[in-house]
């Protein structure tokens, strides 16, 4: 976009993502009371095709975290030194990282593929 959010702010979403995973692989965020559906990104339970109504579910809670995550590793923002937002980048991939290390475990083979 024309006006990046700010670095500060991006590196503070960071930090709540990472607790945020942490609730939700702990289960302490439930999936949405309205369900799950693929065909409107947009309206709430968005998740991906081909998976169990359960793996719905879940990924309707985690995609928005994981999608966020991968937007900031496309971040344009330039850095005070002219260069593009390697902070914001950099900062996602390695909170992308770390989630998946941390709770890999909870997703199934379909979630993976």
């Amino acid at each position: 976009s024309e006006n990046p959010l700010p670095i500060g702010l991006s590196m503070r979403a960071l930090c709540h993502t990472a607790c945020y995973a942490d609730l939700i692989a702990d289960k302490k965020v439930l999936p949405p009371v309205s369900g799950c559906q693929h065909s409107d990104s947009v309206a709430p339970g968005y998740t991906y095709e081909g998976l169990s109504v359960e793996e719905s579910l879940e990924m309707a809670i985690w995609r928005p975290l994981l999608d966020g995550l991968a937007t900031g590793m496309c971040s344009s923002a330039s850095s005070i030194s002219g260069g593009v937002g390697c902070l914001v980048q950099r900062g996602s991939a390695m909170a992308l990282r770390a989630i998946l290390l941390r709770h890999g475990g909870v997703f199934s083979v379909s979630q993976w593929s």
